[in-house]
């Protein structure tokens, strides 16, 4: 067991902790939490929520080639490479560890948050988050995580930013074509629902009843 404490940001990706795990390992998880906000400015509208996630990041996502070599080498094997951080002791904590003096800290640490981020925290029209070294982050990002997309309610599912705000109708002076309008109202809520839910290669196999393995498209699995 152990204990962790964040500071966070409202509205941003953190890890609370990982915990390295090996083929056969099973574990039970029971976790306590305390949460506080600072003072605010003004009253919230409406209720804070603070959503926990688990996920499994398997080593090969990140390393790839490399892991595997790295197994078959065994005690010969060439260390795991590493990634990069800034000089400041917070400027790894949204990973959930401690930036060391040496100011490197492992590869899968990011590149899991990384994966967690683009394939369950972005907008589907939002481009990925492909750094290479967290001492490319901006300060915020470094020290409290991403902004994330929230789950989706009445509140938090816009339509994208470059949806269409007008189209053209068939119309005479007396009359509206009804069937040209269903027919339009129809396609451009095909194009919605392709464009959020149709962009990942798990996600179209799901739309036509498939399923895929997380390995398929190195994606984390959501316990």
């Amino acid at each position: 067991s152990h204990l962790g404490f964040l500071a966070g940001q409202i509205g941003r990706l953190i890890t609370i902790s990982t915990t390295p795990v090996i083929a056969g390992d099973s574990f039970e998880m029971d976790a306590v939490g305390a949460l506080r906000l600072s003072p605010l400015r003004r009253g919230l509208a409406i209720d804070s929520t603070v959503d926990i996630f688990t996920f499994f990041v398997p080593h090969r996502h990140v390393y790839g080639e490399q892991w595997i070599k790295f197994m078959k080498d065994g005690v010969n094997a060439t260390p795991l490479p590493t990634v990069n951080t800034t000089g400041y002791i917070d400027h790894a904590a949204f990973l959930g560890t401690i930036n060391p003096d040496t100011n490197k800290i492992p590869k899968h640490l990011f590149q899991g948050y990384l994966n967690i981020y683009n394939n369950y925290f972005k907008a589907p029209w939002m481009p990925y988050r492909t750094e290479a070294n967290p001492n490319e982050l901006n300060q915020d990002d470094a020290r409290y995580g991403f902004r994330c997309c929230h789950l989706k309610n009445i509140w938090t599912a816009p339509l994208p930013p470059e949806t269409e705000l007008s189209r053209q109708m068939t119309t005479s002076t007396t009359s509206i074509d009804i069937m040209g309008l269903q027919a339009a109202y129809a396609n451009l809520h095909t194009d919605q629902e392709r464009d959020y839910f149709m962009q990942r290669y798990h996600d179209v196999i799901s739309s036509f009843g498939g399923k895929t393995s997380y390995d398929a498209d190195n994606r984390p699995l959501l316990v």
